[in-house]
Order: C-alpha cells, then sequence, then structure tokens
C-alpha cells in the first residue's frame, strides 16, 4: 500500500523542482468560466481563530471562484480478487521468514544468493549479483532457474543452466542463447504456514478468514483513497482552469517562493550534501533561472491556497484550532507515523496542513460533482500519482535485469 505517498501527493507536487504537476492553469485576468451568480468568497464572519489555507482578507479583489459544483469525472472502482489478498497475505508471511538450516531448497522458500552467468564461458553484462533475495516460485527470474535452486542447500555452489528466451527484450543479444549461471546458496528462509494459530499469534484476528476478510477492506479502503484522491485532483484542475486570478499579493508570492527554495535546500541539496549553490548549479540552473523556477512555482502553490480558501470561505467551512489538531491525529495514524509530530517532522507543518485542507475541499468537490465509476482490476491501481518520489532503481535491480 502506498497511502502514505498519497496523503502529502499534494504538498509535494508544489515542493519537487522537476516535476510538473497541476501547474497553474486558473486565466489571469480572463474568461471565468462561471454558471450562474457570482460567487461569493468573502472572508468568513468571526473567523480569526480558524484555520485557514490563506490569511487573506479581501480575497475577491485577488481572484474570481469559478464553477466548482456539478463538475464532471471518473472515479476508479479497483476489482479485488482472492488472488489480489493472497498476495498481499504471502507478502506478510514473507516478511516474516525464519532461517532454516536442517534442509534443503523448497519451492516457495526465499534464497539469498550470489550468482554469476556466463554464455560460452564469458560473463555477460547484468549478468552478477550479491546476496540477492529470491523466492522460489515467483517467476522473478528466467524459466529454469528457480527450479535449477530446488534442492539445493545453505553453502552450496550450484551451476544453472538456462536457456534465454527468443525474443529477449532485457539484451537482445542474449535471445536464445544458452547460459549457465554459478549459485552461491548464502542461506534459505521459509514463510510461516498460515495458520489460525499463527493468524491469533501475529495480529489481530483469531482466523485465517477473519484476516484474509481484512486484508481484503485494507485493499479496498486503499484503493478507495487513492481514487478519491485522482479524482478531486481532476475535478481541482477544472477549477483552476474555470478560476481568474486577477493579481497575485506581492508580499506572498515572495513568501511561498522563499518557503520553496527552502523546501529545496532542505529535502534535496542539504540530502545530496551540497550547498544550495552547488545543487543549482549540478541541476544546470543559474541563479536567474532558478529564482524564475521558484517564483513560478510559489505563484502556483499560492494559486492553489487561494482556490482552498476561497472554497473554504463560499462553503463556510470552519476548522478550529481544536479540529485542526484532531484532522492531523487522525491523519498521522491512518497513514501509519507513529504520532502527528513525526509527520510534521517528516513533511513540515504548512504542508501538511496544505495537503489536509486541499482533501477537506476535495471532499467538496466530489460530493457535488457528477461522478461516474469505472470498474479496473487491481492490478492498474498505482498509475499516474504514485509514481511521486517512488520510482526505485535499485543496484539490485539493475543487477539482476538479465537474468529476469
Amino acid at each position: 500500500m502506498k497511502k502514505r505517498g498519497t496523503l502529502i501527493a499534494l504538498a509535494l507536487c508544489t515542493a519537487l523542482v522537476f516535476t510538473g504537476c497541476s501547474g497553474s492553469n486558473s486565466k489571469d485576468g480572463k474568461d471565468s468560466k462561471n454558471t450562474g451568480e457570482k460567487i461569493d468568497i468573502s472572508d468568513m464572519k468571526d473567523s480569526d481563530d480558524l484555520v485557514k489555507a490563506l490569511d487573506l482578507k479581501d480575497l475577491g479583489k485577488y481572484m474570481t471562484l469559478g464553477q466548482y459544483k456539478g463538475l464532471e469525472g471518473t472515479k476508479m472502482v479497483y476489482e479485488i480478487t482472492d488472488e489480489d489478498v493472497d498476495a498481499q497475505v504471502n507478502g506478510t508471511l514473507s516478511q516474516n521468514s525464519a532461517v532454516v538450516t536442517d534442509r534443503p531448497v523448497q519451492d516457495g522458500d526465499i534464497v539469498n544468493i550470489d550468482y554469476v552467468g556466463t554464455v560460452d564461458g564469458v560473463e555477460f553484462e547484468g549478468g552478477k549479483g550479491q546476496n540477492y533475495d529470491l523466492t522460489i516460485g515467483s517467476g522473478e527470474f528466467i524459466d529454469g532457474f528457480e527450479t535449477g535452486l530446488i534442492g539445493a542447500t545453505t553453502g552450496q555452489e550450484v551451476d544453472v543452466n538456462v536457456t534465454f528466451p527468443d525474443p529477449y527484450q532485457n539484451n537482445t543479444d542474449l535471445s536464445g542463447k544458452d547460459a549457465v549461471f554459478h549459485v552461491t546458496v548464502n542461506s534459505i528462509s521459509a514463510p510461516p504456514e498460515l495458520t489460525d494459530e499463527w493468524v491469533a499469534a501475529n495480529t489481530e484476528y483469531k482466523t485465517v478468514d477473519e484476516y484474509k476478510a481484512s486484508i481484503r477492506k485494507m485493499i479496498e479502503d486503499s484503493n478507495d483513497d487513492q481514487s478519491i484522491y485522482y479524482l478531486a485532483t481532476s475535478l481541482f484542475s477544472q477549477v483552476q482552469e474555470n478560476s481568474e486570478i486577477k493579481e497575485y499579493p506581492e508580499d506572498l508570492v515572495k513568501k511561498e517562493t522563499q518557503n520553496y527554495k527552502d523546501q529545496i535546500e532542505s529535502m534535496y541539496a542539504a540530502a545530496a550534501g551540497m550547498t544550495m549553490d552547488e545543487f543549482i548549479e549540478a541541476q544546470g540552473y543559474t541563479e536567474e533561472t532558478f529564482n524564475e523556477l521558484a517564483e513560478e512555482k510559489g505563484k502556483e502553490r499560492l494559486q492553489q491556497k487561494m482556490i482552498v480558501q476561497a472554497i473554504m470561505n463560499a462553503e463556510d467551512i470552519r476548522i478550529t484550532q481544536e479540529d485542526y489538531d484532531k484532522m492531523v491525529e487522525d491523519y498521522a495514524q491512518r497513514y501509519g507515523f507513529e504520532s502527528k509530530d513525526t509527520m510534521i517532522q517528516s513533511y513540515g507543518e504548512d504542508m501538511v496542513k496544505d495537503t489536509i485542507l486541499w482533501n477537506k475541499v476535495g471532499d467538496v468537490l466530489v460530493e457535488n460533482g457528477k461522478i461516474t465509476d469505472q470498474t479496473v482490476d487491481e492490478g492498474e491501481a498505482d498509475t499516474s500519482g504514485a509514481s511521486q518520489g517512488e520510482a526505485d532503481a535499485s543496484d539490485d535491480a539493475q543487477q539482476e535485469e538479465t537474468a529476469e
């Protein structure tokens, strides 16, 4: 599940330097698509003590909120199969695997291996790996590799003979060729058997059926969260397109621009062990072009906040500090953080607030939209938004590429 990534995807959208999001689509002084009467976005009465996306008294001076109700959108509804549930369960069991020393490799075991592949006695690129965890029977490597390890014991070195498929897309030079992989079995681990006893000892449930039902519900809830997020994002983009930004408050542009720079410095430059100047240069920017980019991103973030606050004003959405603190607690618990402080430390107080209030407004857009459901397979989940900050190209993945 990638729920935590979904939670902060909006805030990250305006924080990333080189990843585009919806951008600033609102009109600048032209053709706001309003249907009917002008929407009142004046500040709510007695609102000084409320939590706001933007504390701007005369918001109507700077923008006109376009149509935000009755927008059309599609919600993905994912079909969950028994195979989807089993895959999640098996993953959990694998995480609880125990080292086995009294028997050879069996189907379903997790073996830690070193391997070197050769064709006609010559090593080939991508055919080598060390300390790689491979589940026997997963089909992760080419045909014959995994079955060739069944019966091997810990510490044993075996030669596995395989033939690359023809064509072989990972490396066309190997298509149809015979190869030998010299494999060392470093360790053998086996997942526990899924029984009522294991479930009762390791989960809050008593039986396998109860446990699987909870996993199905978790997958459904996660996919629904993701579907709602993508739907709300689509609807919010329409509001951006329908709205008119007359001008940006200069002081707030400066503030958001500096916030953007600070985030880049803390999240990227410092993490890379660079000064800000070094990081900017390494990314191919001059100080001038980076400042232009930062101002552009600052305006994008400010535009989002202006629209969020405008909808909150129009809907008279009142969030007290007490209400907000409870919302932060709920988010932290729901998305797997140890505490709200941990979540805030990870992403910053402003980012957390921006996301929570955006989601609050997103609920309004969904509840008032003309929504059509579209059924898709569970395997199609985690598409576009899931890729934000989650593209992991590990060295191990590169090493195993040719063996797969």
